[in-house]
């Protein structure tokens, strides 16, 4: 398995380049508890979800390849390439360490979990049976980040079905984009999160208070749903109203700046 392949695009926004790409793990699940089975639903029938905190933030970045020379120049340029159009996409997939499939000691391990050695089999994976939320994310730019813009995917309401001890595996792909290395894949990258603990549902714990990465995402994400939402009337006066979204938007990120 090749973490971060280097391909030649034959078309897309990288068509002609070499690019490697590059998935880090910002921010990994500490724990979650159990999401309660149907049986004990709310009566207003909605599951009682608890999502893993806290939320998982997985950076993609871009690397354009020398040919010759095998150098890396980072591609910042995100409009000009369209790599947060919505088309640049992670998965996210969910796999037991602790407890997980019995006699599967001649399967294939993927992945040996680097805190305890604990090796990670294909048959290990549990996403379908145990894995809640949005599992792909499409990637947005986080702005001035630590003096930067970076490329993100925020997996902010993921919960579990099972309690345990597990891992996120994590694959980027593009849509509408493929190297010629691997004419029948288009993914980019792949990374893995750190373990989590997932309890039982009814076993209270403290929750520690937001991030700064999780408070900064959920305040980009308002102001950009209430610009969008006033850009949906067509009333002309309501323009400055989005100006002023806007101006607001550039602001916080100025004071904020590390």
């Amino acid at each position: 398995m090749i973490e971060n392949p280097v391909l030649h695009y034959t078309h897309g926004p990288f068509a002609g380049m070499t690019v490697r790409a590059r998935l880090e793990v910002l921010q990994s699940a500490e724990k979650g508890r159990k999401i309660s089975s149907l049986i004990h639903a709310h009566a207003s029938g909605r599951m009682d979800v608890r999502t893993i905190d806290p939320p998982p933030v997985v950076q993609i970045t871009f690397f354009e390849v020398n040919e010759r020379t095998l150098e890396e120049t980072e591609i910042v340029d995100y409009d000009a390439y369209q790599l947060d159009d919505g088309r640049t996409i992670v998965q996210a997939l969910l796999y037991k360490v602790e407890g997980g499939s019995s006699g599967n000691s001649d399967k294939k391990i993927i992945y040996t979990e680097p805190r305890s050695g604990t090796p990670i089999r294909e048959s290990d994976e549990c996403t379908a049976l145990y894995l809640y939320g949005d599992k792909f994310v499409s990637a947005l730019q986080l702005r001035r980040w630590k003096g930067r813009d970076i490329l993100v995917c925020p997996f902010g309401n993921l919960a579990v079905r099972e309690e345990g001890i597990f891992v996120l595996h994590f694959i980027a792909f593009a849509v509408g984009t493929s190297g010629m290395q691997f004419p029948q894949s288009n993914i980019l990258a792949r990374s893995w999160s750190d373990t989590f603990e997932v309890f039982p549902s009814k076993q209270p714990f403290a929750l520690r208070p937001s991030t700064d990465l999780t408070n900064r995402l959920t305040r980009q994400q308002a102001l950009s749903e209430i610009a969008s939402n006033i850009r949906k009337r067509t009333v002309p006066r309501k323009k400055r109203s989005i100006d002023r979204v806007e101006d607001e938007d550039d602001d916080m990120f100025e004071d904020e700046d590390e």
